[in-house]
């Protein structure tokens, strides 16, 4: 029996408030290439982690307005922030913490985002189409983001802003406590050589689970990998971003009830 067609988008109304979990987990990868002839017998390559550090905040996304044609007003908050550097604690420096920070957006009733202001720190949760959906189908999307930039000689040299294809794919359908949630899997991929024989490559793949009948994510789950290859050594940067609701309901509602 075919799958009944779902339909998905974000139901936002005024005084409406979201409130998650986002933990953002980063690690940093180097493995060198060694010897030809070492790696034509087999020899492993040398790998090496120089780094991890693991970000937990509490996020609330709050709805100012909705218009007539359904462009929501949203601003999202950092209320509280924590971070860990290989296992210890490790309290933000003046200009680190994300703790207040906030973004105000105007978003389409599909996630497309007409305006962005703020300096907190952005997280996918999803664009969908104007039309139904059933699993197997896909879907493509272009997004504005900010990835890493290497100068000629493969060094650091800030961000660049690129239109990033992302590939949507509906799964399925899952029951996330009291959602019916779309299970939906995304993924993005970029590449470009900094010079002859140095490239780089930013990946994306994730999964979201949607609740389609209320009209907001409940949980996400994904990985960006920024990788810097040499003929000597590869450099990879990989992010983790974990969103899982906590409360939901509006800025009146006592503890996050449901309406």
């Amino acid at each position: 029996m075919q799958a009944r067609p779902i339909f998905i988008e974000y139901r936002r109304r005024r005084g409406f408030q979201l409130e998650y979990q986002v933990i953002r987990s980063t690690e940093r990868e180097i493995v060198k290439s060694g010897n030809p002839l070492m790696r034509l017998v087999g020899k492993k390559q040398s790998t090496k982690v120089v780094g991890t550090a693991r970000v937990e905040m509490m996020m609330v996304q709050r709805t100012a307005d909705v218009s007539p044609d359904w462009v929501a007003s949203v601003k999202s908050t950092i209320e509280s922030a924590a971070r860990t550097v290989g296992g210890e604690p490790a309290p933000f420096g003046r200009d680190e913490d994300p703790c207040h920070t906030y973004l105000n957006e105007r978003v389409d009733r599909f996630g497309n985002v007409l305006d962005v202001s703020g300096s907190a720190p952005r997280f996918l949760t999803g664009v969908y189409p104007d039309r139904s959906l059933r699993p197997g189908e896909t879907w493509d999307v272009n997004e504005e983001v900010a990835i890493p930039k290497y100068n000629a000689s493969g060094r650091a040299d800030g961000h660049e802003k690129i239109d990033l294809p992302y590939l949507y794919t509906l799964v399925g359908q899952q029951k996330v406590e009291n959602y019916q949630c779309a299970e939906i899997k995304v993924v993005a991929k970029h590449q470009s050589y900094v010079n002859e024989t140095t490239i780089h490559q930013y990946l994306v793949e994730g999964t979201l689970l949607f609740a389609y009948r209320d009209g907001f994510l409940v949980h996400s789950h994904v990985n960006t990998i920024s990788r810097l290859g040499t003929q000597k050594s590869t450099t990879e940067d990989r992010i983790l971003d974990e969103m899982r609701l906590l409360r939901e309901g509006n800025e009146d509602t006592i503890g996050g009830m449901r309406l």
